[in-house]
């Protein structure tokens, strides 16, 4: 995410963006990898969840993340969980600041 909003960042101050392409691409990753780190996270606390879990997960994890890092960790875990919708947000803060 750190390269992606940097990338952004200085096309933006170039008076230019990056692709479709390349910003789903680093939407996906960072979908992949949540979804992965929660079905881990599940697996070392021996909670148990559908088969279909970490598919929801990777498909709703802005909405999943907080709730299921709430249910662990109670106020840290919501911390972690908005940090997570945060970090996926920044790239687009960092367009929106250079691009003014």
């Amino acid at each position: 995410m750190l390269a992606m909003t940097c990338a952004q960042a200085y096309m933006a101050s170039h008076g230019d963006w990056l692709s479709e392409s390349t910003s789903k691409l680093s939407y996906f990753t960072l979908s992949l990898l949540i979804a992965l780190l929660i079905e881990r996270d599940r697996m070392v606390r021996g909670r148990t969840a559908p088969f279909e879990f970490a598919a929801f997960v990777f498909f709703a994890w802005p909405l999943i993340a907080p709730y299921y890092f709430f249910s662990v960790m109670r106020w840290r875990g919501l911390a972690i969980g908005l940090g997570l919708v945060l970090l996926a947000m920044l790239p687009d803060i960092a367009l929106i600041l250079f691009y003014q």
